[in-house]
């Protein structure tokens, strides 16, 4: 599949940029690497379950407590199968968002932080409805000392045809 052949060459490519900064001894540049589940609610979730997969995301220090972020994140929600008009069983088409998103993150105490994102999605499920605006408030907590770890909460929306759909998620991270 295009997409997880997409994903790995990302990771090896932000891999080798972590290299060449660790050469400089720099530590304002991270890697966040981890899977996520997430939760269809408001009338989204009347046409789909669950999601999950992962996402990848860059930080770069600019102050103590900012950081810069650049994300891209894959999803995958199943549609939820109903009857359809002549009581046939139906399901409702696969939603697979490709997000690529910007945004900061700000440190209010120690380990915890508020971010805010914002880009671009594309729905790359068979017969996808296409792409549109993408925006993502989260709450995390980083810990650990060295390799860090971090537990977020996020609400994902999506904005298309002007329809907003969206899902609240969990994510766990490693950074390198």
């Amino acid at each position: 599949m295009p997409t997880k052949a997409f994903v790995f060459a990302l990771l090896l490519i932000c891999a080798g940029l972590k290299s060449e900064a660790q050469a400089n001894e720099d530590d304002k540049f991270m890697i966040n690497i981890g899977p996520s589940i997430g939760w269809a609610v408001g009338t989204f979730k009347e046409t789909h379950g669950f999601g999950w997969n992962g996402q990848l995301e860059v930080d770069v220090v600019v102050q103590e407590k900012l950081r810069l972020t650049a994300e891209f994140l894959s999803m995958d929600f199943k549609g939820k199968k109903y009857k359809n008009a002549y009581n046939h069983d139906a399901q409702y088409q696969d939603f697979d968002p490709l997000r690529f998103t910007a945004g900061a993150k700000y440190f209010y105490y120690r380990g915890l932080y508020a971010q805010a994102k914002a880009g671009y999605f594309t729905d790359v499920a068979p017969g996808g409805h296409g792409g549109g605006f993408a925006w993502s408030p989260v709450l995390g907590f980083e810990f650990g000392e060295g390799p860090y770890y971090t537990i977020a909460v996020h609400y994902d929306g999506y904005t298309l045809h002007g329809q907003n759909i969206g899902n609240i998620a969990f994510s766990l991270y490693y950074q390198f």
